[in-house]
């Protein structure tokens, strides 16, 4: 699905990275949800190497551009995008995204999945979304399939 024809967007090696603020981000995505046809979601936080790879391989390049919306996270992306003329894109670092997006939600009940690269990572971070933000609706851990590379 391409992203919202409402939404600024910034085509960086052919992919379009938001470019408008953060608010903005949490704001459509809490519209996504009370839509009235609520449906999952994808967001992509891509960095530099991300979108090389996606100008470099076809078949990665038609997976980004299946997502909801593309954020960038990382600074070259926001230069391009300035040079390019979006005055205001900004990195989305994801903590900053997920903390921000944890707290506008706290109040509906949208529930949010999470996913941690070892078996406490999800777990850990469902507790401090508890503690900190009081946020509840982080129903569903999902833990890495894939081994991590011990070099």
């Amino acid at each position: 699905m391409p992203p919202h024809p409402t939404l600024p967007t910034i085509p960086v090696l052919n992919i379009p990275l938001f470019a408008g603020d953060l608010q903005q981000v949490v704001d459509y995505v809490l519209q996504l949800y009370q839509s009235e046809q609520p449906a999952n979601r994808l967001i992509s936080a891509r960095d530099a190497h991300g979108l090389v790879i996606a100008h470099q391989d076809p078949s990665f390049r038609q997976v980004q551009l299946k997502f909801d919306l593309i954020l960038s996270d990382g600074i070259p992306g926001v230069w391009v995008g300035r040079i390019k003329g979006a005055r205001s894109i900004q990195r989305y670092y994801g903590p900053d995204f997920f903390k921000e997006l944890m707290a506008a939600s706290r109040t509906i009940p949208m529930r949010h999945f999470l996913c941690g690269g070892k078996e406490s990572v999800a777990e850990q971070l469902r507790a401090v979304c508890e503690k900190k933000i009081r946020q509840s609706q982080c129903g569903w851990l999902f833990y890495s399939a894939f081994p991590r590379d011990e070099r």
